[in-house]
């Protein structure tokens, strides 16, 4: 998944580290009837690829998808818990034990790649039996004679538009086997979110200042709307101590929607911003204000990367044959283009400081979150969510963490109930589709098919082989009824974890207009409560919390996410010709580690502290050293 495969470059880790057998407080033992009757005990604490199906994944307990597959990690709630009982007595079962990050020890992809490379290297016999990846994934099996072809009369390449299959398996190295990498869990990774409250302020300073702001704008509107409803910008925020350097400021800047969607005219526009305000003297910054940003990234990379492919039309890495050409390492033409983007992303930033006792309070034109990072990581949600941004490229999934929901109480009100009086609500965001171009008048567009592949592993065992074909199976084309009524598997994961399985059946428009349909009966239901009750940011004590029906906010969030994906790609297929490109996941692992080099140097080059900035010629010559 391009969230998540444009990483650090990382150690070799132990073959162990995929395998590590911990429970993390889940209940993770499931009963199933013995021949006579009783019931005996699976023991799921236990990774064993050798009686179940393991799934592999870099995601952790809290993430979207995973509230989709098995809820927190419990085995408790989820496709998989269900699948596991619902077909624990057909002969060609096995149980499916999914393994997150935290057991895996990886925070990526690109490791959990690396952990199955290093299985393989052992001859080890605890390979799992599929992998949450990409196809730098799928490169590294082939290389073994590890692929499983799944091809049948339920699970086959027809499954899905021709123009994604070969989009997802492009590269020419799987021999026979032409379906290794299935399209799973897709999502605008790089979706463009506001927080309504902030961005009302900074408009409002843009007109002080002397410039204009196209009022007709959905954005604008909405964020007039926000200053009536929902929660408010803090009082200590830096947003409420900005002013104008003088009434001419911004003379020359106009602002409409191009301005935030796309790439290099939002980071201008964001540096412009900066370099027209003061502090007030009277500004209410204290030792609580958080640092904050106009503008945030999430997977940097990935907008730099689309930001070239927009330009020149080329991207970093292409298919040839059964490898793959780097065009960033031989093109000249490319390079230099790197090195002029490149520099715009890391050295035209600028910083508003105010000193606070012994701290120094910064806000930043632009910052590259560190989703890596420490915990959960950094994410720009959380900046929207907590008033410490205005607009980002963000993850659709990231939309229920972005306001007040059962989700961001869990992350960060658990321990103090009374942070969730300044959280963002519904009324407060606004979020819609990705950017496609570096500036209104670059010559390409570029879709990003954000999201996750499956990747399945043939193993030893041909009991597990057919096994993991059984669930896949039914986990692309089968049902539950989980929630008391029976639906499509695929239409579950959509109002649980924000992402879509992008098959035939669901993209098309009648189905994404029964989507935002559904959508709107949630986001009235939740009108309707709180006009009847309160605000949910009010709803701090136990007895009012009790009142809140937190499934309809997670799934009005996720199904909005839904949308604007599902737009991106629809308008995708549907272009001709060659000026959209799309970009995928594949790649392998020299483009892994040329993904990684770019991402942390962009990263290192916003950090408020321990800030690093590494030249475009330093960066192209590590690129050339990658093999």
């Amino acid at each position: 998944m391009k969230l998540k495969k444009i990483f650090k470059t990382f150690a070799l880790l132990s073959p162990s580290f995929l395998l590590v057998a911990a429970a993390c407080g889940a209940n993770q033992e499931e009963k199933k009837p013995t021949e006579n009757g009783s019931e005996k005990t699976i023991d799921l604490t236990k990774i064993d690829p050798k009686t179940q199906v393991v799934l592999t994944t870099s995601q952790g307990s809290s993430w979207p998808l995973i509230f989709g597959l098995n809820v927190y990690g419990k085995n408790e709630k989820g496709l998989i818990p269900y699948y596991n009982q619902k077909f624990k007595n057909d002969a060609d079962f096995a149980p499916v034990r999914i393994v997150l990050n935290d057991e895996a020890k990886v925070k990526t992809q690109s490791q959990t790649t690396q952990n199955i490379k290093n299985l393989l290297d052992s001859n080890s016999d605890q390979i799992p039996s599929l992998v949450l990846g990409d196809s730098s994934t799928a490169s590294v099996l082939e290389q073994y004679n590890r692929l499983l072809d799944v091809r049948n009369d339920k699970l086959k390449p027809e499954l899905f538009a021709n123009k994604l299959v070969s989009a997802y398996n492009d590269t020419d190295f799987a021999k026979n086997n032409k379906f290794y990498n299935i399209p799973f869990n897709n999502n605008d990774v790089d979706a463009l979110g506001f927080n309504l409250d902030n961005l009302k302020i900074i408009l409002d300073l843009i007109k002080k200042g002397g410039g204009s702001v196209d009022e007709s704008m959905e954005v604008y509107k909405k964020a007039v709307e926000s200053e009536t409803k929902g929660n408010s910008t803090p009082e200590n925020s830096f947003f409420k101590a900005l002013e104008v350097k003088n009434d001419q400021v911004f003379k020359d800047l106009k602002v409409t929607m191009s301005t935030f969607s796309n790439i290099e005219e939002a980071l201008e526009f964001a540096t412009k911003f900066i370099d027209g305000l003061k502090i007030k003297e009277n500004s209410k910054i204290d030792q609580n204000t958080d640092n904050a940003s106009i503008f945030a990234i999430d997977y940097s990379g990935l907008i730099l990367h689309k930001n070239l492919v927009s330009k020149t039309g080329k991207s970093f890495w292409k298919s040839q044959g059964k490898d793959l050409s780097y065009p960033i390492i031989t093109d000249e033409s490319l390079r230099n283009e790197f090195k002029q983007s490149y520099e715009k992303f890391v050295n035209t930033n600028k910083t508003l400081e105010h000193k606070v006792g012994n701290k120094t309070k910064v806000l930043q034109a632009f910052q590259f979150k560190d989703f890596k990072g420490e915990g959960i990581g950094d994410w720009g949600s959380h900046d929207i969510l907590r008033y410490r941004t205005v607009f980002g490229y963000i993850p659709g999934v990231g939309i229920k963490q972005s306001i007040d929901s059962a989700t961001t109480r869990y992350l960060f009100a658990k321990d103090k109930a009374e942070n969730a009086k300044k959280f963002t609500t519904f009324h407060d965001v606004f979020t819609t589709n990705q950017p496609l171009k570096s500036r209104s008048d670059s010559p390409y567009s570029v879709f990003a098919a954000g999201g996750s592949s499956l990747i399945p592993i043939r193993t030893d065992s041909e009991k597990i082989n057919k096994a993991t074909i059984k669930f896949l199976e039914w986990l692309y084309t089968g049902q539950n009824d989980i929630d008391g009524k029976m639906v499509d598997n695929v239409d579950y994961l959509m109002e649980n974890t924000g992402y879509f399985v992008p098959t035939k059946e669901i993209l098309t428009e009648k189905k994404l207009e029964e989507v935002k349909a559904k959508y709107q009966e949630y986001f009235d239901k939740i009108v309707d409560f709180e006009t009847k009750n309160k605000k949910s940011y009010e709803l701090i004590n136990k007895d009012d919390v009790k009142k809140i029906d937190w499934s309809l906010y997670e799934k009005m969030a996720n199904l909005r996410s839904v949308i604007i994906s599902m737009e991106s790609m629809l308008k995708a297929l549907k272009e001709q010709g060659d000026k959209l490109k799309i970009l995928t996941d594949n790649g392998n692992f020299k483009a892994t580690k040329i993904s990684g080099i770019i991402l942390d140097s962009l990263i290192q080059s916003t950090r408020v502290e321990n800030k690093k900035t590494t030249s475009a010629d330093d960066i192209l010559k590590l690129i050339s050293e990658q093999n």
